[in-house]
């Protein structure tokens, strides 16, 4: 039998468990799904899962990230409510200890919560302030595209990012940002 590619990493287990979370998702059956997200997410490693009819592939983390982002509503109360309190709890604790490792954990895995918004947020300062203003300005980006964290940082957030952006000689981006929160002004 001849080799017909690279097959990358997949874990049967994980593929059918993502699976079965956009199911219960859909289904209205948030909680299981949540803390199943919430384990991959939490995982050192990552992978890959089957995604479309087609066989494609998706990393896991990304995954089960855009599965808590597409939440309804009632879902993304009741991640919320099941992961609000650890993730400020982490964020206060890492800042404390002024902890950069800690402060990622919290921004990568709890980012669609208040204080992974937070988190994301000091991670772009910080990389802003280091001189890297490409990785800033997508760090800035990625809390633009999330409604919640644009609505609590706006209007310095974009402001941020279109500096950013400038510093890193994107200037069209930049000033798409601003002609952005101009309009919305």
């Amino acid at each position: 039998q001849q080799a017909t590619g690279v097959q990358p990493p997949m874990d049967r287990i994980i593929n059918r468990g993502m699976q079965r979370a956009k199911a219960s998702i859909a289904a209205g059956e948030y909680a299981q799904a949540i803390r199943f997200l919430d384990d991959v997410l939490g995982k050192d490693e990552d992978g890959f899962v089957e995604e479309g009819d087609e066989g494609g592939l998706a990393g896991r983390k990304q995954t089960a990230l855009r599965l808590i982002r597409d939440l309804p509503s009632e879902g993304r109360q009741s991640y919320e409510a099941s992961y609000g309190a650890t993730a400020q709890r982490l964020l206060e604790a890492a800042i404390e200890k002024g902890d950069a490792k800690s402060l990622a954990t919290v921004a990568h895995r709890y980012f669609f919560t208040p204080a992974g918004y937070e988190a994301a947020l000091l991670l772009a300062m910080d990389e802003a302030d280091a001189g890297r203003h490409f990785s800033a300005a997508l760090a800035y980006e990625q809390l633009l595209d999330a409604p919640e964290a644009a609505r609590r940082f706006e209007p310095a957030l974009s402001i941020r990012a279109a500096s950013s952006w400038m510093a890193a000689g994107e200037d069209e981006k930049a000033r798409q940002i601003l002609e952005k929160l101009l309009a919305q002004s």
